[in-house]
């Protein structure tokens, strides 16, 4: 998930059809590629090609399950011994730097304990600003929000304010198939994302892995890739769904080798690409996140209805077979 516009969109029309792994199914959606060719090359450890329709009913245990029995989070500004499931902060510089909890370049991430940042320093209490919302058993919400007018000087004068939920001290894997079921928000400069991360190398190095960003558009998600070993630095697609992103709960998920990533709506493949030479050695961790504004997606408006609600129901991740 980039901070960053991605410009000359070219709409093309497709009826893709999904096979391989299961029975077949066509799957209508249209498609913008920004910068490259999608490759098509690539295998399972096994040697065997990664599916155009994936069912994990096969892969054996999950490595990780996540269905909100609780919401074991908290900030763990550095490792401690014993992690929360879930950092709410990005971990980007010390406690008081603006990056530790940037979502984008008109919001900040908070959670229930954050006291804010003012002249340098932490506040000595919380601001009251929780952007999590557990149904337990069922799922987990993550809201995007105008920030209150007088809290704006300790939240670095950010307008919105979102959460993000990482496991970058508790999970992480190298290859294998990563899978959220979802209910996304819609509006004008709201921004979703499920993603991984590399658990070490500085950015770009070592890839970054957007299994889903979206816009605020009601059928339209984005699927990308970040590397240094890529020409421009970056691969990513448009991909316009035949349902409402905020209707029902649906699926996203990647399956990620050695070889080749492709990325997954309900199961069916929507995009596929060669796996860049410096994402096949360095595990990556989750995150999930509710960004709002920015130079790529725009800003709220009058149309904008908030809290601006990401839905997560489940996460799971499992070892790719072979």
């Amino acid at each position: 998930m980039v901070n960053s516009p991605r410009d000359g969109l070219n709409a093309i029309g497709q009826y893709h059809e999904v096979g391989g792994w299961g029975r077949a199914v066509a799957l209508p959606f249209r498609a913008a590629f920004i910068g490259f060719v999608t490759l098509m090359s690539g295998t399972t450890a096994s040697g065997t090609p990664l599916p155009r329709s994936i069912d994990p009913a096969g892969f054996g245990k999950p490595t990780f399950e996540e269905t909100w029995q609780k919401l074991d989070a908290g900030t763990d500004q550095v490792r401690p011994s014993v992690p929360h499931r879930w950092r709410t902060v990005l971990g980007h510089g010390s406690a008081t730097s603006v990056f530790n909890r940037k979502g984008s370049d008109a919001s900040q991430y908070v959670d229930k304990d954050f006291p804010g940042v003012e002249n340098g320093k932490l506040g000595s209490t919380p601001l009251g600003l929780d952007p999590f919302e557990l149904t337990p058993g069922s799922h987990v919400t993550i809201k995007g929000m105008p920030a209150p007018a007088d809290l704006k000087p300790k939240l670095f004068g950010a307008s919105y304010v979102g959460g993000v939920l990482t496991t970058r001290f508790s999970f992480s894997q190298l290859f294998g198939y990563f899978e959220i079921s979802a209910r996304l928000p819609t509006g004008k400069g709201i921004w979703p994302a499920w993603w991984l991360m590399p658990i070490s190398g500085q950015w770009p190095q070592n890839g970054e892995l957007d299994i889903l960003e979206g816009l605020g558009a009601s059928n339209e998600i984005y699927c990308s890739v970040h590397s240094s070993a890529l020409p421009g630095k970056q691969l990513s697609q448009k991909v316009t769904l035949p349902f409402d992103v905020s209707s029902g709960w649906h699926r996203y998920g990647v399956a990620w080798s050695a070889d080749e990533i492709v990325w997954y709506v309900d199961r069916q493949e929507v995009h596929r690409v060669a796996t860049p030479a410096d994402m096949k050695q360095v595990p990556m961790y989750l995150l999930l996140n509710v960004a709002v504004g920015g130079s790529w997606g725009g800003y709220p408006d009058a149309s904008t209805r908030f809290p601006a609600r990401f839905d997560i129901q489940r996460v799971t991740v499992w070892k790719l077979p072979g």
